[in-house]
């Protein structure tokens, strides 16, 4: 993780030569700063009258090899008010 190269948002072009034909990872930051998604579904009213009445799978434990761990469909709307 340590040797993996973080930087803001690139072009194509640099990101084609530096990274992908040199098959080197990489972490790109601030690439969606910019999308409305990003503070759109950050205000839970606006995610519940968006898709409120959808059903979602909520995975219930800590982890999925506990013996514990089950799947539970749920409205989202009951999901962000129970859960979150």
């Amino acid at each position: 993780r340590a040797d993996v190269e973080r930087c803001q948002v690139v072009s194509l072009m640099t990101f084609k030569k530096k990274f992908l034909e040199a098959g080197k990872a990489v972490v790109i930051t601030g690439a969606v700063d910019d999308w409305p998604a990003m503070s759109l579904w950050r205000d839970l009213t606006y995610l519940k009258g968006l898709a409120g009445l959808r059903t979602v799978p909520v995975e219930v434990g800590q982890h999925y090899l506990e013996e514990s761990w089950t799947q539970k469909l749920m409205p989202l709307a009951d999901f962000i008010d129970s859960i979150l």
